[in-house]
């Protein structure tokens, strides 16, 4: 069993104490772009996979990244590449076309999962996000095949 600590779009804002204890205590912890250069130390974590977002510029991260965790090949990206904010079609055909079952995703600042033909696709939300609710993000266990997600709210 594997658990994962997915967050995104920080911006400039400190990421909260809680956050960074969940992290601490995850297995893997994911960061989906968006304020990358406001994380400090949490990329030191032994499973730290991040994304660039459109805020990053030149920040050396991929747009997007593969990552196997037990028996779920999972996809991160931003999410702006699929242009996430009108359609959720295009970042599930690369799913689709990379194998993927599961997918987070940020860059739209709110908190959604959505199951479409059999692959999940997870925007945990986000850290600072002024005006567009409230900050989360997400907590996920992998067993096997089995995935169980929680968005989790920080206020």
């Amino acid at each position: 069993m594997k658990t994962i600590t997915v967050f995104s779009d920080v911006h400039y804002s400190r990421i909260p104490e809680r956050l960074i204890n969940v992290a601490d205590e995850s297995s893997y912890c994911f960061f989906l772009g968006d304020g990358i250069h406001s994380l400090g130390n949490m990329i030191l974590h032994k499973e730290f996979h991040a994304v660039q977002g459109n805020c990053d510029d030149y920040c050396g991260f991929p747009e997007e990244e593969v990552i196997e965790v037990e028996k779920v090949k999972i996809l991160i990206t931003h999410g702006n590449k699929y242009h996430v904010k009108r359609d959720l079609l295009p970042l599930l055909y690369r799913a689709k076309e990379l194998e993927c079952s599961l997918v987070f995703y940020g860059h739209t600042h709110f908190a959604e999962e959505n199951v479409i033909d059999g692959i999940t696709l997870i925007n945990p939300g986000a850290i600072e996000s002024p005006g567009t609710g409230v900050p989360s993000y997400c907590y996920a266990v992998i067993e096997g095949e089995k995935i169980v997600t929680k968005i989790v709210n920080l206020n």
